[in-house]
């Protein structure tokens, strides 16, 4: 009889250790992910509140912008030549391949005083070459030049 009552207790402890074991796994499991869950609903409404909160704020608070009409170079030329400025216009390096004469010949039309040109290409000495050949074209304009990016040194410079 002491026997039986002792598998009893045995087999008591062991479901409740087996019930336990299976508690804190649901527990853990469920309790990390309702905590995930919350923390990245809670990330993904501070995003939503702000995103939706700026948009109202731009929509109902600020002005209503005018397109903007395009800029009429001849005419902010002409101001700046009652003013006694001289005006220098940038260009890219993809417009100088493509439409380089085009573009001096309307700069000289309009009365610029000098040319930017941005963004080139001066790796090997192909584009070296080929950039002094764009100072040369634009000496024969009379326009002024000045280069933003670093330019090798050739010649009696180097």
């Amino acid at each position: 009889m002491n026997l039986i009552y002792e598998f009893i207790d045995y087999f008591i402890s062991l479901i409740f250790f087996f019930f336990n074991v299976i508690y804190l796994f649901i527990y853990l499991f469920i309790y990390e992910f309702i905590y995930e869950f919350i923390y990245w609903l809670s990330i993904f409404l501070k995003f939503f509140c702000i995103s939706y909160f700026f948009e109202l704020f731009f929509l109902k608070f600020s002005k209503k912008k005018k397109k903007k009409e395009p800029l009429d170079i001849p005419t902010v030329l002409a101001y700046a030549k009652s003013k006694n400025i001289g005006v220098w216009l940038y260009v890219n390096d993809s417009a100088l391949e493509k439409y380089l004469n085009d573009i001096l010949e309307r700069f000289v039309s309009w009365g610029i005083k000098g040319i930017k040109f941005g963004f080139v290409r001066i790796s090997t000495s192909k584009d070296v070459e080929r950039i002094l050949g764009y100072v040369r074209l634009c000496a024969q304009y009379k326009l002024m030049v000045n280069i933003h990016d670093i330019l090798r040194p050739t010649g009696y410079s180097r």
